[in-house]
């Protein structure tokens, strides 16, 4: 008879199909890793002052006869920037919690903010937030949000510390995000 039909079927990895599959299953795994330590924070991407993030080459290249590159790819770099309601909720929370009034004032208070809110400064910023005792928020309403700014309208409950209940107490304040802290910030717009 002939050729045994084993003999004329090549390797599906000899095939075009299969060596393309096997390009994207190496460049899913190199993702997947990549992904994996950036999440783990073994890869780290500095935070930049600046509106445009710098672009990432990440080049692929398979070892064989040719040592050509199979795959090159630019992955902009993503700043992923919290919800403000989740940080209006920190914030608050830190206030009556941990009480280090120092780093919320220089890390989560803009100086403009910092002078409108405590024009004697950070005295009179301490004095204000170690009468209180407690905080309820009753609801955030983001009423402004963009890329970099937002409009909130807090509504709290707080007890201070000589035991009478503040209740519905409305606060106003503008956020803008800082990309070199990586945080919101209490700000006047």
């Amino acid at each position: 008879m002939g050729a045994n039909k084993s003999d004329q079927k090549s390797s599906f990895w000899q095939t075009v199909p299969g060596i393309i599959s096997a390009i994207a299953a190496l460049m899913t795994a190199i993702g997947g890793c990549i992904l994996l330590f950036y999440t783990m924070g073994i890869i780290r991407i500095p935070s930049s002052a600046t509106a445009t993030p710098p672009s990432t080459s990440v080049t692929i290249i398979l070892q064989g006869p040719t040592s050509t590159p199979v795959a090159s790819t630019t992955i902009p770099p993503t700043i992923v920037i919290p919800d403000p309601e989740a940080f209006l909720r920190l914030y608050l929370n830190e206030l009556v919690q941990k009480r280090d009034y120092s780093d919320l004032w220089n890390k989560y208070l803009t100086p403009g903010f910092q002078a409108k809110d405590s024009p004697q400064g950070f005295t009179q910023y301490v004095n204000n937030w170690s009468n209180v005792q407690k905080i309820n928020i009753n609801s955030i309403t983001i009423t402004r949000q963009s890329d970099t700014s937002a409009s909130a309208e807090i509504n709290i409950n707080y007890r201070i510390q000589s035991g009478s209940l503040i209740t519905n107490k409305i606060l106003d304040w503008d956020l803008t995000y800082n990309t070199a802290l990586s945080t919101w910030q209490l700000d006047v717009h």
